[in-house]
């Protein structure tokens, strides 16, 4: 009886007041909505983050240079300046580590026509591709005879394609690069936002980055593949040892290995600074 006079005030109320009835349905129905919107994307995030990283391998690691500290605070000045030597040397010296891929990025204007796109340019070397399981869609990526002749090529993601040709074939285009005149020999397909997407950035060899684009002799960046993810503690010990060793550097923890890494509390193909 009590809920059947409920409901028949209730209707009584909504025909007195019914724009205050509709306001307030609307504002629930925006509610439930916007609560279902950020549900939904947080679990596509995930979805795209996990996928990557399953592209990506769980024995892949990322070495970044490393910051100075003063008084327990990060200064923000490198004192570890990657070289091709370290990189060569962690590949030629770990048993733990199948291959090393160096690389040096940084952002730059690229030009084609009346268009302009800031993107992010990475030099790097060919066994790029293979190592993060990233081929291009459309062309081909460089060889190590343009790496070695420092050539002005380049592959483009494709919001960069997008951005610049629209649904034009770039193959065989020239796109200026900060104000360099390179020619476009691949493309990738679109990947979609997220972790080591390279859909806004461009790619180019190495020694073309670091020479004729930059003017640095460094990288800051070495990507590492190991045997596989049951060797990322011994690969983690043999690259922080080389990198001391060659920078001088006291090698103050990881006595007796990590023990973060032996619980499993730093997960493998997790970026690492020496």
């Amino acid at each position: 009886m009590i809920f059947a006079q409920s409901i028949a005030m209730g209707f009584q109320s909504l025909k007195s007041n019914p724009l205050r009835s509709a306001l307030t349905l609307l504002g629930i129905a925006v509610g439930i909505a916007a609560v279902l919107y950020v549900v939904v994307l947080g679990e596509i995030t995930r979805r795209q983050i996990n996928a990557r990283l399953e592209e990506l391998g769980p024995n892949l690691l990322t070495i970044r240079p490393a910051f100075s500290h003063a008084h327990g605070v990060r200064t923000g000045s490198n004192v570890v300046n990657l070289t091709w030597a370290d990189a060569r040397e962690i590949e030629s010296v770990s048993t733990a580590i199948t291959m090393t891929v160096p690389a040096y990025s940084g952002n730059a204007m690229v030009e084609y026509k009346d268009k302009n796109y800031s993107a992010r340019i990475t030099g790097t070397t060919p066994p790029y591709a293979s190592v993060n399981n990233t081929f291009p869609a459309e062309g081909r990526f460089f060889t190590e005879a343009e790496l070695d002749e420092r050539s002005r090529v380049c592959i483009l993601g494709a919001t960069v394609v997008q951005e610049l040709f629209g649904d034009q074939s770039p193959l065989g285009e020239a796109v200026n690069i900060n104000s360099k005149r390179f020619e476009v020999i691949g493309t990738f397909g679109a990947k979609g936002e997220g972790w080591g997407s390279p859909d806004e950035g461009v790619f180019i060899p190495l020694t073309t980055a670091q020479e004729r684009l930059f003017g640095v002799d460094f990288l800051n960046t070495i990507l590492a593949q190991s045997r596989s993810a049951k060797d990322y503690d011994e690969a983690l010990f043999d690259i922080e040892s080389i990198l001391r060793r060659n920078h001088r550097r006291k090698h103050h923890r990881r006595k007796h290995g990590d023990r973060r890494v032996r619980e499993g509390k730093i997960p493998p193909n997790r970026t690492h600074r020496p």
